[in-house]
């Protein structure tokens, strides 16, 4: 009896903690997309030392996913949908480096178009994203 009380007591509190931490990141999600952006940036303006694309380019994607991402697909992200959370971060990564080195992936229209104008309110990152890197014209 006292292990599963505590046990429930756990999950509320987990739960707890991830409705707060989920709202505050969607009330600076506007920030928090300029402040990855901008380190995205700076990689490409040091002139994309290939050597640090984990630490900067791959780890500064994964944390602009999460934080445009809304409450319950984050979880979903970092649980059960793991392959799309992978997907999305790949997407980021490629489009940042292919600012420096051309990705063959974008010198093909068909797949620029799949990602950069997929109307699903869920690749409004991808949309940004694209207009960011020169893919599609700034708004």
């Amino acid at each position: 009896m006292i292990v599963r009380r505590a046990i429930v007591i756990i999950i509320i509190l987990f739960c707890l903690l991830f409705v707060a931490y989920s709202g505050s990141m969607s009330i600076f999600r506007e920030r928090l997309f300029d402040y990855y952006t901008q380190q995205l940036d700076d990689w490409v303006s040091s002139g994309g030392d290939v050597g640090v694309v984990q630490s900067q380019v791959i780890a500064n994607c994964g944390k602009l996913v999460i934080s445009q991402a809304g409450v319950f697909e984050r979880l979903q992200l970092v649980t059960f949908y793991r392959d799309e959370f992978d997907f999305r971060v790949d997407v980021c990564l490629k489009m940042t480096v292919n600012r420096l080195y051309k990705q063959p992936e974008f010198e093909k229209p068909e797949l620029v178009h799949m990602i950069c104008d997929d109307p699903l309110p869920y690749h409004e990152l991808f949309r940004r994203l694209c207009r960011r890197s020169g893919l599609r014209p700034p708004h």
